[in-house]
This record gives structure tokens, C-alpha cells and sequence, in this order.
């Protein structure tokens, strides 16, 4: 049986998917400027701080990367250290006719990190790269130690934190960041994107806002707002705040792909694609661009070109989660179980909250006939949220599978919990599971199976008993023959 999917399908086809934030921020990568995808945490850098604009092109445009600003299920890059501009007057023509009311203050200075604490916040960051959070944690603290200013190991503290699930503490970490650089727009995003995750995008809008007001003159901030306002599903606002951002820099990547997701929530396909077309002619090794491509492609039933898009998106960003999501998806619509559940690892690590990805993964598993892996991420499904009716539906396929590895009571014992988990996600989707669903057609032909297996069991049982039966006669027999011949005692 080809591994039914159905279920998350549909959720990960969306515009919305995890793109208006929904997942922890990731770790930084090394040499990685402003980007990311679209819903990702703040990033981190190993050379210090975030560009607010990104560095200017020799065009006058800003060649950073939008990736650091989305709101998707990953997390956004480190980015160099060198400090937003902060003069609305500057010479640089990101400057060029700006509206004097939108000059802003002037942006907080930008302290580099001590050299003693650097060298403990990159070991810090490899090690949270590479997943070892008990080093990574040990490393970044060390960091403080040393420069107990040092923002980014705060942020990075938040990250760590917020990927262990630690939602609290890593807010208090960003915080923390936030005190020591008042504009640091990666811990404002690293709380953004919990809000948003935790369904309350009119405090992420509320939290970001007098931030974004305030220092005007930090676009990657600007650009965080305006991911806010679209989890807040406020598109107008969030264009608003774009083309203020885009008076400073035309070419602001980060504000012309909001303007791309915002059009798109307003329904203006055709907008949102000449927007991205422009984007790619500025810039085109920008994952989050590519990304937005492949969904382009992909509503568009251009499966390949979709494909190449993705993977062209992981590869500018190993750590773009919704593109390894949505690789993964499209590779285990195609019965490539083995690929697709490399990338789908990869998102969950990335977005270890967003559930659906964990279905994916589960069928994935399944369709390597990993049962105990598969097993494993429906359980974690089900434990977070046991209103997630789509995962009974896996689970019942997954253990309905597995019973026809077995034989016997075994296989009787897991055809009916399969049966019982198809039943109660029959149960839950209720008038919304239509006459045609295969879902119904599946519990019937495992309650025939099940008939079948009982009498099997049953005829298995009474030939066994009969044998027995006749094993016994045929001791009684030799038993009644060797008396007969035995002797008298008297």
C-alpha cells in the first residue's frame, strides 16, 4: 500500500503554512547575513551583530537576505556586526527621499563582542549548531562571563532555550538581549514568533510595534513588524510598513518579500509574483525568494520545477525549515520515503513544534517500514495535542501495516487497535468526513481482515486441540497395551 499522506497535504499547500511564524529560532550560521525563512526565530552570527538594512549594493540596494526576518518554521542567520545606519541623512542611497517624519531617532550604538567572550560564543554556536545543547549552553554562558553585554550570546541563550522548549526562559533571554541592544531585531523576532506560535498575534503586533516606531531607521525590524502584522492577518498595514521601510531602500529584500506574502493573503497572485520576479532579478541566492517560487510552482502543478526550487532554497540555507517541509512533502508524495525523511528530519529539528511536520516524518518512517520511529513521532503528535485527528488517521494505517508483518494473536491484537484508531479519527471528523473518504472504506476491509484472522485463529486452535486430543489417546493406548502385558502380582 502506497503511504497515504492526506492529511497534512492539504495544511502544508497553504500560503500560511509556517509561513507567518510558528516555530523557535535557529541556530546562527557562520558567515550568514540577514536571512532565513519566512518563519524562523532571529539568527545568530558568528561575527556579531545583525544588519538592520543589510550592506548596501553598489547599486545603492540592500543585498541582505530576507530569511532573517520571516516567520516560518525555522529560524533566521546571524548576521555581520556591523551596526544599522543610523543617520537618516547618511550619503548612502538607501537614504534617498525620505520622509522627514520617518526619520526616526537615531539607532543605539553596536558594542562588538570582547575578544575572549567571541571565542567562547563561537564554540557556543557550533555546538548548537550541531545539536549539543549542553556544551552549546556551557560555551554561550562562558560568553557572558566574559562580556556580560554580549547580546548575541543572550539571543543565542534564547534560541537554545526555545528549541529545548523552554518558552519562558527564552523569552526572559531575549529580554535580556533586548536591554543590553534595544534594537536588536533578532530577539525581537525570536518573541514574535513565539506569540504567533502561541496564537497571539495581536501581542506579537502590540510587543513589536512601539520597538518598530521607535527606531524607524533598523528595516530588519521593520521588516519583523511586518511579519507580525500578517500573523495578525493585517496585510494592508504590513504593506504600509514595507513601503515605508522600501522609501529607505528600494531594493530591501526583507520588505519586498513581505509585500510578496501580503499580496498574496489579499488575494493579488498576480502582484505578489512580479514582486518576487523583481526579488530575483535583485537577488537571486536569497532562500526565502526561492522558496516562495517552489510554492508558486507547486500550486501551479509544476511538481519539478517546485523540486528544483526547494531544493535550490536549502541549499542557499540548510536551515530553511519550510523548505526541507515542503521537499519533504512533495519527496513522500512521490514514494521517495528515504529522501524525504531526511528532510523532513531536518524541519522537525528546525521547527520541532510545528506538528504537521511530525506527520509527515511519522508516514515517511512508515513507508521505510521504520515502525518504531513512525510509532514514535505519532505518540509525540498525540501527546501535545490529542485533538490532532489527522494523526489517528496515520496511526491507524501505520499499525494496520505493521499487522501484516505479523501473524497470529499478534496480528489479530494490532489489526483491531488499528480499526480503533481509524474509527475514532471517523469519529472526531465527524460530518466532515465525506461518503467517499477511503477512511471508510479502510475499516472494512480491516474488520474483514480481522473476521478472517479470528478463524484462522479459531481453525489453528482446533486442529492444535485435536492433535493434542489424539496425542492423548495414543498415550492412553501405549499405556493400556503395557499393563495388559505386565504380569500379575499375584
Amino acid at each position: 500500500m502506497r503511504v497515504q499522506a492526506s492529511w497534512a497535504i492539504g495544511w502544508f499547500l497553504t500560503w500560511g503554512m509556517v509561513g507567518c511564524g510558528a516555530s523557535p529560532a535557529r541556530e546562527p550560521l557562520e558567515g550568514e547575513g540577514m536571512g532565513s525563512s519566512g518563519g524562523e526565530a532571529a539568527p545568530l552570527s558568528m561575527e556579531g551583530e545583525a544588519v538592520a538594512g543589510g550592506e548596501p549594493s553598489p547599486s545603492g540596494g540592500s543585498t541582505g537576505s530576507a530569511d532573517s526576518v520571516a516567520l516560518q518554521g525555522s529560524q533566521p542567520p546571524l548576521a555581520s556586526q556591523a551596526p544599522p545606519s543610523s543617520s537618516p541623512q547618511s550619503s548612502s542611497p538607501q537614504f534617498k527621499q525620505v520622509n522627514p517624519r520617518e526619520a526616526g531617532e537615531p539607532l543605539p550604538q553596536r558594542r562588538p563582542m570582547s575578544s575572549s567572550a567571541k571565542e567562547a560564543y563561537e564554540r557556543g554556536i557550533r555546538a548548537l549548531q550541531a545539536g549539543n545543547y549542553s556544551s552549546a549552553k556551557q560555551e554561550l554562558q562562558a560568553a557572558l562571563s566574559a562580556d556580560p553585554n554580549a547580546y548575541l550570546a543572550m539571543y543565542a541563550l534564547g534560541v537554545l532555550a526555545d528549541r529545548s522548549g523552554q518558552v519562558e526562559e527564552a523569552i526572559n533571554w531575549y529580554r535580556q538581549a533586548l536591554r543590553a541592544q534595544p534594537d536588536d531585531e533578532k530577539s525581537v523576532e525570536g518573541i514574535v514568533r513565539i506569540y504567533v506560535r502561541q496564537g497571539r498575534s495581536s501581542d506579537a503586533v502590540a510587543f513589536v510595534q512601539p520597538l518598530a516606531q521607535r527606531w524607524v531607521q533598523n528595516l530588519a525590524l521593520q521588516a519583523v513588524y511586518g511579519l507580525a502584522l500578517l500573523a495578525a492577518n493585517r496585510p494592508q498595514d504590513a504593506i504600509a510598513v514595507a513601503r515605508a521601510a522600501l522609501r529607505r531602500d528600494e531594493r530591501h529584500i526583507p520588505s519586498m518579500l513581505i509585500m510578496v506574502k501580503a499580496n498574496l493573503q489579499l488575494g493579488r497572485q498576480e502582484l505578489a509574483r512580479s514582486i518576487l520576479e523583481q526579488i530575483l532579478a535583485i537577488e537571486d541566492r536569497n532562500a526565502e525568494a526561492h522558496y516562495l517560487q517552489g510554492r508558486f510552482f507547486e500550486n501551479d502543478n509544476q511538481v519539478i520545477s517546485a523540486l528544483n526550487e526547494y531544493r535550490k532554497a536549502v541549499e542557499l540555507d540548510p536551515e530553511h525549515a519550510d523548505g526541507h517541509a515542503r521537499l519533504g512533502v512533495l519527496l513522500l508524495q512521490s514514494g521517495n520515503y528515504s529522501e524525504a525523511s531526511k528532510h523532513l528530519e531536518q524541519a522537525s529539528r528546525l521547527a520541532p513544534e510545528q506538528l504537521a511536520v511530525r506527520l509527515a516524518l511519522s508516514d515517511a518512517y512508515r513507508g521505510l517500514k521504520e515502525w518504531s520511529k513512525s510509532r514514535a513521532e505519532l505518540e509525540k503528535i498525540l501527546s501535545r495535542n490529542p485533538s490532532m485527528v489527522e494523526a489517528y488517521y496515520s496511526f491507524g494505517l501505520l499499525l494496520w501495516e505493521q499487522a501484516n508483518t505479523l501473524s497470529g494473536q499478534e496480528q489479530l491484537d494490532m489489526l483491531v487497535q488499528a480499526q480503533q484508531q481509524l474509527v475514532q479519527f471517523r469519529t472526531l471528523m465527524g460530518p466532515r468526513l465525506t461518503r467517499d473518504d477511503p477512511c471508510n472504506r479502510y475499516i472494512e476491509d480491516i474488520n474483514r481482515q480481522i473476521e478472517r484472522v479470528r478463524r484462522s485463529i479459531e481453525r489453528e486452535r482446533a486442529r492444535k486441540e485435536r492433535e493434542a486430543a489424539r496425542a492423548a489417546r495414543q498415550n492412553e493406548g501405549q499405556s493400556g497395551g503395557e499393563n495388559a502385558g505386565a504380569p500379575s502380582s499375584n
